[in-house]
């Protein structure tokens, strides 16, 4: 009987048509399922590579890891306009803010990590220009804050060679300190 069993099962996927076609369909950036990167537009593979860097940025925010951050942001220009407002009001750097947000919104314990789910980088706006330059305008926020605490923020991405690296991060330092400072 259960060699029966087995000879139906395997007969009944011998005979399910299979079309790699169906598999290999072109996708939209929104998707929520993993590309098929290589097979898609430009566009897409723009969109798809600058939506992993923000990525990236949400994941080194959440676990407060700095050298994260800066491998993500690389040579990206903060505003020192930014820096100075940031500084005036008891944020010495965007590794402190990481640390003190840790701190206070965190679980206990000086390592412990921020819960995955309550700081959260949202998309608000992206757009990816014909030389591959994109813009990403971004919130983040505490979602489990009762205020519902929030930042917005501004990165542009430049093409250099094959790759999108970070050229300025406008508004991060302020969302961050704003998020430490008012913990």
């Amino acid at each position: 009987m259960a060699l029966r069993n087995r000879l139906g099962t395997i007969l009944l996927f011998a005979a399910v048509p299979f079309s790699p076609v169906t598999a290999q369909r072109v996708i939209s950036p929104d998707s929520l399922r993993p590309p098929l990167v290589l097979d898609s537009s430009a566009d897409v593979r723009r969109m798809t590579a600058v939506r992993l860097q923000i990525h990236l940025l949400e994941q080194a925010i959440q676990r407060a890891d700095t050298l994260q951050l800066m491998a993500v942001l690389g040579d990206a220009v903060v505003p020192d306009s930014e820096v100075t407002v940031a500084r005036r009001r008891g944020c010495p750097s965007m590794g402190w803010a990481l640390r003190e947000t840790r701190r206070t919104r965190g679980a206990a314990g000086a390592s412990a990590v921020l819960p995955l789910g309550r700081l959260v980088l949202s998309v608000r706006q992206l757009s990816v220009g014909p030389d591959g330059s994109a813009t990403a305008d971004l919130r983040l926020q505490d979602v489990r804050s009762a205020r519902r605490d929030y930042g917005d923020l501004r990165v542009e991405y430049n093409r250099v060679g094959g790759a999108s690296l970070s050229a300025r991060a406008t508004g991060l330092r302020a969302a961050l300190c704003g998020l430490a400072v008012t913990s």
